[in-house]
């Protein structure tokens, strides 16, 4: 009679990329996030990082995670990331889970070369087997393309690198409610308009 053998489950690191706000620490706003699109992102505590409702949906008790922090060097963000320490801390403790906080400091510059360095430095962080995060809101519009770049790359180039939650959280000021809203979607939206316009597709 012959056993089963049991398979080896690959352990995927999760990893979870976000951008420092610039906004002044008496205006980064706290709020609990309306999930939109994704109810994992819905939570049941305030915060000024979007990047939360992320972690706190997809990370389980005992986890190890590593997030990846791009902060501009301008003194705002610099200021952010100790208010952000002290909720990822305290999210920590209520889920038990481990962190790894992997900063990479980066010029207050949008010129393009500035922002392939930012690339380069980023996409070094993602490795085979990842499970690849990303929260879009704070930043600079070239920064923001700078992740997504990163994430473009993590899915094709590395070995079995999955994607989990590309978020985007915004304050609605005509109903004064803050929204975080799954855009995953557009990413694979994107991949998919990569791929037929390789096949020639005339009429996808």
């Amino acid at each position: 009679m012959y056993k089963a053998k049991a398979v080896k489950e690959v352990l995927k690191m999760k990893k979870f990329i976000t951008v420092m706000p610039l906004q002044p620490k008496n205006k980064l706003m706290k709020s609990n996030y309306l999930a939109v699109g994704n109810s994992r992102l819905q939570c049941d505590f305030d915060t000024s990082f979007p990047v939360l409702t992320i972690i706190n949906g997809y990370v389980e008790k005992d986890d190890d995670i590593e997030i990846i922090i791009l902060r501009q060097q301008h003194e705002n963000a610099i200021a952010n990331y100790d208010i952000f320490t002290e909720e990822i801390s305290s999210l920590s403790d209520r889920k038990g889970f481990n962190y790894k906080l992997n900063v990479i400091d980066i010029p207050y510059d949008n010129r393009p070369s500035v922002h392939l360095n930012t690339f380069t430095k980023l996409a070094e962080q993602i490795n085979d087997e990842d499970f690849v995060n990303a929260c879009v809101t704070y930043g600079t519009k070239p920064l923001s393309q700078v992740e997504i770049m990163t994430i473009n790359y993590a899915y094709r180039a590395k070995h079995n690198c999955s994607i989990g939650a590309i978020v985007y959280g915004e304050y609605d000021h005509n109903e004064n409610i803050a929204k975080v809203y799954d855009i995953t979607s557009l990413f694979f939206m994107d991949e998919m308009v990569r791929t037929i316009s390789e096949h020639g597709v005339k009429n996808p």
